[in-house]
């Protein structure tokens, strides 16, 4: 995907919701949310992974709490 200073990259959290199919499918498998500091960890190792031919685009959190409906 070419990417440049004109696009976002958004990170988003995985949100559980107790009762849910995919939640409970999720801790069937040992599938976690991870922790706050994972998630830096995370976040950081894609980061330092990406490559862009020139400028690259903005990197920014989505926060998908706000905008369940």
């Amino acid at each position: 995907m070419r990417l440049g200073a004109g696009d976002i990259l958004y990170f988003s959290d995985l949100v559980e919701l107790p009762g849910t199919t995919y939640t409970a499918l999720a801790a069937g498998v040992g599938i976690r949310a991870l922790t706050p500091a994972e998630r830096a960890a995370q976040r950081r190792a894609i980061r330092d992974g990406l490559r862009f031919g020139g400028p690259p685009p903005k990197i920014s959190t989505y926060n998908v709490r706000e905008f369940v409906y």
